[in-house]
């Protein structure tokens, strides 16, 4: 039977540890991204239109929902002034309409002022 020459071996030893070159593209973080996106608009859609009919329009022109985690709306509102009356509109039942017409299991709104 015939024995692999030490050269041949060597240079398998070499082929099979050799830490393979990182991937730079962005293909991948890209995909990534835009999943996360497209499951943002999926649950922010639907509570636009819902923020939209429940709420006041003088107090939804100055907030942008930013998104749902574990149940909770978070809202940016402009200004402090907007969100003090958002906030008695919310605990005077708003927030209950719209977690009841939410399509999404929804347990709370959080208000919090924007930044920049």
């Amino acid at each position: 039977m015939a024995r692999p020459s030490d050269a041949r071996l060597l240079e398998d030893l070499r082929r099979w540890r050799r830490t393979p070159a990182p991937d730079l593209s962005l293909g991948e973080a890209m995909a990534r991204q835009a999943r996360g996106f497209r499951r943002a608009g999926r649950e922010l859609g639907g509570l636009a239109r819902i923020w939209t009919e429940v709420v006041p329009p003088e107090l939804a022109d100055g907030c942008r929902l930013v998104g749902v985690s574990r149940g909770v709306l978070t809202v940016a509102v402009a200004d402090s002034g907007r969100l003090f009356k958002l906030d008695r509109f919310l605990r005077a039942g708003g927030q209950m309409k719209i977690i009841r017409r939410a399509p999404a299991a929804l347990n709370s709104v959080r208000l919090r002022l924007a930044t920049g």
